[in-house]
C-alpha cells in the first residue's frame, strides 16, 4: 500500500490565525444570543429571516459599492439557488437544535460537518476524504464503543486481545493475499518487537483511563502525545523540536489543566477531591501518550521503510500477545454482559483496527512529528459522541480548555513543513 507525497503547505500567518478565532468567537456569541431570544419569545423562522436579510443587504451593498462584476456561468445559474436552499434548511436544523439544546452541544453535533463534506465529496466528485481527519474520526468513535463495552461488563485486557487479535488475523491475510514480500533486516527485527510492546502498553494504558475518565478527558491527555513525539525524536534521535513547538507547550498544558479541571472548580470539589477522582485515569492516559510518541517516533526512523500491512500485522500480533497474558493474570477473559457491550467491543474492533492500519502505512511516509497533530480534532468528534451515545458531558470552561488544546495542536500542524 503506498502513499501519495505530502502537498506543500503554506504557513498560517499570526494575523491569519487572529482572524480565524474571532471568526469563530462571532458565530458562537451568535448562537449564544440566538438561544437568548428563543428563551424570550423568537421563533425559529423569524431569526433566520431577519439574520438573513440584514447580512444579505449588506453584502449587496458591498457588491454594489465596491462595483463587484456580475458574471454568472450557467453553471453558477444551476446551483447557486441549490446552494441557497441548502444553507437555508441548515440554518433552520441548526437554529432549531440551539433552540433546543446546550448551544455548545449543539454546536458539537454539528461541528460533525467536515465528515459530511468528505462524505459528499466522495459521492458527488469520487474524491478521497483526508486520511489524517478520517482517522481522527474513527480512532474517537472507537473509544466511545469501548466505553460502552466497559460499562456492560468488558474488560480492559479482554478488550485489547480480541481488537489487536482481529486486526492481527486481517492483515496477515492481506499479506499473504497480496504477496507481501516478507524481507526483515536486522534492523526491523530489533525495532518491530520494541514497537509491538510499546503499542500493547499503551492499549492497556489508555483503555484503563478511557474505562475510569470522560472519554474527550482521557482523549485529551492522551493527545498531549505530540510533544512526547518531539520530546523522543529530541532524546533519541537529536532531532531539536522547532521554537514553535517550545512555545506552544505551556499553552496546551494550560488547555489541559482547564478540561482536566485540576483545581476541582468546576466540579465544586476541589483539588484534592478532583484529583482523588481523576488522578489514576489521568496518569494512564498520560502514560500512554508517552508510550505512543515513542512508538511513533521509532517506526519512522526504524521501521518507515518497511511495508505497513507487514509491520501492522507484526505490531497487532504482538499486542495480541501483551493482551493474551494480560487476560490470564486476570483468571480469563471478561466478556460483555448485555448486547450494547457486544456492540461496543465490535465497533472498538472494527474502528481501531481499520484506523490503526491506515495510521501506520500512511503517517510514516508523511513523517510523523509533522504530521501526529492533525490528528488531535479526535477528542472533539468523542466529545460529540460521547454526549449523543453515552450521555457524558463536561462544564463549558472543561470545554474551553479542550477548545484552547485542539487549537493550540491545528495551529502547531498549520506551520511551513
Amino acid at each position: 500500500m503506498s502513499a501519495s507525497p505530502p502537498l506543500p503547505t503554506r504557513a498560517l500567518s499570526g494575523t491569519a490565525f487572529g482572524t480565524l478565532l474571532l471568526i469563530a468567537l462571532m458565530m458562537g456569541a451568535n448562537h449564544v444570543a440566538a438561544r437568548i431570544a428563543f428563551n424570550h419569545g423568537v421563533d425559529v423562522a423569524t431569526a433566520v429571516v431577519f439574520r438573513s436579510v440584514v447580512t444579505a443587504l449588506v453584502v449587496a451593498g458591498i457588491v454594489w459599492a465596491n462595483r463587484v462584476p456580475l458574471q454568472f456561468s450557467t453553471r453558477h445559474k444551476r446551483f447557486l439557488p441549490a446552494i441557497g436552499l441548502l444553507i437555508g434548511v441548515q440554518s433552520l436544523c441548526l437554529y432549531s437544535a440551539v433552540a433546543r439544546l446546550p448551544v455548545a452541544l449543539a454546536l458539537l453535533a454539528f461541528n460533525t460537518y467536515p465528515l459530511w463534506a468528505a462524505l459528499w465529496d466522495r459521492v458527488l466528485y469520487q474524491r478521497h476524504p483526508e486520511r489524517a481527519v478520517l482517522i481522527a474520526f474513527m480512532m474517537g468513535a472507537n473509544h466511545v464503543a469501548a466505553r460502552m463495552a466497559f460499562d456492560h461488563g468488558l474488560d480492559v485486557a479482554t478488550a485489547v486481545t480480541v481488537r489487536s487479535g482481529v486486526t492481527a488475523l486481517v492483515v496477515g491475510l492481506l499479506v499473504v493475499v497480496q504477496r507481501v514480500p516478507v524481507q526483515l533486516t536486522a534492523r526491523h527485527r530489533r525495532a518491530l518487537p520494541l514497537i509491538g510492546q510499546l503499542v500493547g502498553l499503551q492499549s492497556l494504558c489508555l483503555y484503563s483511563a478511557v474505562a475510569r475518565l470522560p472519554v474527550a478527558l482521557a482523549l485529551l491527555a492522551f493527545n498531549t502525545y505530540p510533544l512526547w513525539t518531539a520530546l523522543w525524536a529530541r532524546v533519541a534521535y537529536g532531532h531539536r523540536p522547532e521554537p514553535r513547538v517550545l512555545r506552544a507547550m505551556p499553552v496546551l498544558l494550560l488547555g489541559l489543566a482547564l478540561a482536566l479541571d485540576v483545581l476541582g472548580a468546576a466540579s465544586g470539589l476541589g483539588a484534592t477531591a478532583q484529583w482523588g477522582r481523576i488522578g489514576t485515569g489521568v496518569a494512564f492516559a498520560m502514560a500512554a501518550a508517552a508510550l505512543f510518541g515513542l512508538a511513533l517516533v521509532l517506526t519512522q526512523h526504524e521501521a518507515g521503510d518497511l511495508d505497513g500491512r507487514l509491520r501492522t500485522a507484526s505490531t497487532m500480533g504482538l499486542v495480541t500477545l501483551l493482551g493474551l497474558a494480560g487476560v490470564a493474570t486476570q483468571g480469563g477473559f471478561h466478556l460483555p454482559q448485555a448486547a450494547p457491550g457486544w456492540w461496543g467491543l465490535a465497533a472498538l474492533t472494527f474502528l481501531y483496527g481499520t484506523a490503526f492500519t491506515i495510521m501506520f502505512t500512511v503517517l510514516p511516509r508523511l513523517g510523523v512529528v509533522a504530521n501526529s497533530a492533525i490528528m488531535n480534532v479526535e477528542p472533539i468528534f468523542a466529545l460529540a459522541l460521547a454526549w449523543a451515545i453515552l450521555g457524558q458531558s463536561i462544564a463549558p470552561s472543561q470545554v474551553a480548555g479542550g477548545i484552547l488544546v485542539v487549537a493550540t495542536v491545528i495551529a502547531l500542524g498549520m506551520r511551513r513543513r
